[in-house]
């Protein structure tokens, strides 16, 4: 399926997760998006691109304070990301980046030492919007667990979450105001398609989602389980508290578009059915700068182990377009120096080309 002519285009909403690996010129996904969104950017009206960093966007243990030693590496990973939304036309026409809350950039921590670790990223992102260098935003922030709602174009209306608020947190009185106002603003979305984005999916064929095995043995997964790593499986009594919530809204007040998440890294399109029988569509983007294995699970329409992202297209007409762009795997990132990291990098990103495409509505 070829992408629209530019004319009939009323918006275009990327999709990329896990990049917290990233590193400027070692990483030719990124180089690849940043490509791409300067393309949409040149060839569509003003404010009509965004791109969703989908969490996880600085490993291992997010944006230290500024006084630690790693915080140099941390926010150089960080501005590698916004760096692909900060070229010439996407300042010019106003291209929006948002970055999603991950566990990682809680720093796999509960309260206020994880919340201090996401403020940081949320602080340094406010310095490159204060600045004029880049339009970026961490949502939602400051602990909300959200829904940030954000309107894109004529057509399209993104729900930003904070998965990880959900997993950690206890308060069950909080956690079912977070899924009324979810379902408001659904509801109150009207013609335009709803994007939900969260960092956790709802599906998925990769590691988390429990058919493909972390800790081969007992011991690793009993360490594992004491350090509060397995509750980011889907397995997890909080996890599928957070499934179970969603499908409710999701049945009472109609499915999204699409929901968009990462966690695992890969490239992942499942559809799920719900007990009416409507089907909504998760979209796993988890490939911006790592790589897990993958396999076949119900409802998966299409999987790959490749470095890349996602794209939504939305026409004037209303309908609503998926293309995934995948690269080779041996491309994920270019280590070295001098030419033949240059090399690597130009290979990389011409590699990468759409490997997936769909109508989503």
């Amino acid at each position: 399926m070829a992408e629209p002519a530019p004319e009939d285009v009323d918006a275009v909403l990327f999709l990329v997760g896990d990049a917290g690996m990233a590193e400027e010129g070692r990483t030719p996904t990124i180089r690849r998006l940043a490509q791409d969104v300067e393309a949409w950017a040149g060839a569509l009206p003003d404010s009509a691109v965004m791109a969703v960093f989908l969490g996880d966007n600085v490993y291992e243990v997010g944006i230290r304070d500024p006084q630690d030693p790693g915080y140099a590496q941390d926010t150089l990973r960080l501005n590698t990301q916004v760096r692909a939304v900060a070229g010439p036309m996407a300042r010019e026409r106003h291209v929006r980046g948002v970055f999603l809350p991950g566990n990682h950039d809680w720093g796999n921590l509960k309260g206020e030492a994880g919340l201090a670790r996401a403020g940081n990223m949320a602080e340094h992102l406010a310095g490159w919007k204060t600045s004029g260098a880049a339009d970026v935003a961490f949502l939602p922030q400051g602990g909300d667990p959200g829904p940030a709602s954000l309107d894109l174009g004529d057509h399209a209306r993104l729900l930003a979450l904070d998965g990880h608020w959900w997993l950690q947190g206890e308060d069950s009185v909080a956690k079912a105001a977070v899924m009324r106002r979810i379902a408001d603003a659904m509801a109150g979305a009207g013609a335009r398609h709803v994007v939900i984005a969260s960092h956790l999916p709802l599906l998925t064929g990769g590691p988390h989602g429990g058919t493909i095995q972390f800790f081969p043995t007992f011991g690793l997964r009993f360490l594992a389980h004491k350090s509060g790593m397995l509750i980011q499986d889907v397995t997890a009594k909080p996890y599928q508290e957070l499934i179970a919530a969603f499908r409710e809204v999701f049945d009472r007040v109609g499915p999204p578009l699409a929901m968009a998440g990462g966690h695992d890294h890969s490239l992942q399109v499942l559809e799920d059915t719900l007990p009416g029988g409507r089907t909504w569509t998760q979209l796993l983007s988890g490939a911006g700068s790592k790589l897990t294995d993958l396999r076949p699970v119900p409802g998966m329409k299409w999987g790959r182990r490749a470095p890349g992202y996602m794209h939504i297209t939305f026409i004037k007409d209303g309908t609503a377009l998926l293309h995934v762009t995948a690269g080779a795997a041996a491309y994920k990132s270019c280590d070295g120096d001098g030419d033949l990291r240059l090399q690597c990098m130009a290979e990389g990103a011409d590699s990468m080309h759409v490997a997936y495409t769909t109508r989503l509505r």
